[in-house]
């Protein structure tokens, strides 16, 4: 089945030091399971894996071929024995990857009632940024546990080694200045095009080592507009649902960040 290159990015290096996630891109020309990650060979220095694509699962006969699917999506593996200060290099490309130690996160103390941890994501995933590839940047995904009015809502919590590094893509305006702890962080707002209405709201702040970016999201079918020609909107009601910028402040303020490194 052959392999698939990792991308350009960190691994996120779980706190065991065996769990790793990458940022993968492949084509599924139909039932293909996702990559998997696997140790080519490891020694004392270094540990080389391969992203394996996997064999198609058997369709059902007449069933339809399902769409070509082309990432980014965070393949996550196990490898046999702890990553202890190794290199982790892509087998197919010889690259070395970059490794975010799970140890460095900050840990979350609170969250809004109904939400949950859904995964952890490559930060390279998120549209309109916000780091470029070099820069050591990891992002957790927590969502509503039940949708409310038929939309899940999405909490993303970006943290990047090193200060000054969040920015926010095209469509995300600026709505002032709000302390969190000794730090001066920003409000975003990303509106609705011709409207004053957010679909979405971000926070970010540097502390005296990281950047930080929290913000919201939503997952749903848009209700189909009366006028074919229309584009679809948000109701103004699932809008009114999104997180308020003191929530996200609140989720900030409650981000503690490690006292050391190990």
């Amino acid at each position: 089945m052959g392999s698939v290159p990792i991308e350009e990015g960190p691994a996120l290096v779980g706190a065991d030091g065996r769990r790793v996630s990458v940022l993968a891109v492949w084509h599924d020309p139909g039932g293909e399971l996702p990559p998997a990650l696997e140790v080519v060979r490891e020694d004392r220095d270094a540990v080389e894996v391969v992203l394996r694509r996997r064999r198609r699962s058997v369709l059902p006969p007449g069933a339809a071929v399902p769409l070509v699917l082309i990432g980014p999506r965070t393949v996550t593996g196990t490898l046999p024995d702890p990553l202890r200060g190794r290199r982790l290099v892509d087998s197919a490309t010889g690259r070395e990857v970059p490794c975010f130690h799970a140890y460095r996160l900050a840990q979350v103390t609170w969250l809004p009632d109904g939400y949950r941890f859904e995964t952890d994501a490559h930060p390279h995933t998120l549209r309109g940024g916000p780091f470029p590839p070099e820069v050591l940047a990891w992002s957790r995904v927590y969502i509503t546990r039940t949708p409310i009015r038929g939309f899940t809502h999405e909490i993303r919590i970006v943290q990047a080694l090193g200060r000054g590094l969040t920015t926010l893509g095209p469509g995300w305006t600026p709505s002032g200045t709000v302390p969190v702890g000794a730090h001066e962080a920003s409000a975003y707002d990303d509106l609705e095009p011709g409207t004053a209405r957010p679909t979405a709201r971000a926070v970010s702040w540097s502390s005296a080592t990281n950047s930080y970016l929290v913000r919201t999201g939503l997952r749903g079918r848009l209700p189909e507009p009366e006028d074919i020609w229309a584009q679809p909107v948000l109701p103004p009601a699932v809008l009114e649902d999104v997180p308020a910028h003191a929530t996200l402040l609140r989720v900030a303020r409650g981000l503690r960040e490690p006292t050391r490194d190990r």
